[in-house]
């Protein structure tokens, strides 16, 4: 009886984590059908500006976040270990990109993560650019993920993000046969 107990609460919280991925993001685990990013991307990083196409080989991933929100903050700790988990993998680009709003510029959240002490990169670009939009960025934080075909392939938060990259070979990510 307890067995099936157990089974009731794990079922209705994974159903209220699968429910709310869904109305947030418009999709249940954050896997959307390829959707090729035809706007023109341009991101700013405190010296340069990079393009889409510039800052990756084959899987670009995305963190999407503002200064306001405080949920990327406590994320941001996750995404350093991830980061430096991929760091040196040629086939995925990790970055934190920062979606900078009024009273903001495009170095405000670059200085942020810097003074909190983190070593990811950091690019920003306009709450209001279009690539934004086209992704349907609605909530934050949002990660992204783009394969080299130039398709958005995922669409959701952290956890999933780093479960989806999980469900990857070993051969897909580091390029081994």
């Amino acid at each position: 009886m307890l067995l099936l107990f157990l089974l009731y609460l794990s079922s209705h919280f994974f159903g209220w984590f699968l429910w709310t991925n869904y109305l947030i993001f418009d999709t249940f685990t954050g896997k959307i059908q390829p959707k090729l990013i035809a706007t023109k991307v341009e991101f700013k990083s405190k010296d340069k500006k990079e393009t889409l196409e510039s800052i990756y080989d084959e899987y670009l991933f995305l963190y999407m976040w503002i200064t306001s929100c405080g949920e990327c903050y406590k994320s941001f700790p996750k995404l350093q270990s991830f980061y430096e988990k991929f760091s040196e993998n040629r086939f995925m680009n990790v970055y934190a990109i920062h979606c900078w709003v009024r009273n903001e510029n495009e170095e405000t959240g670059i200085n942020k993560v810097q003074e909190l002490g983190f070593a990811f990169p950091c690019l920003s670009i306009s709450f209001k650019d279009p690539f934004i939009v086209e992704s349907e960025v609605l909530f934050y934080p949002t990660v992204l993920i783009v394969n080299k075909e130039r398709e958005l392939v995922f669409r959701g938060d952290l956890d999933a993000a780093i479960a989806y990259i999980g469900s990857f070979s070993t051969s897909t990510l580091y390029g081994e046969n």
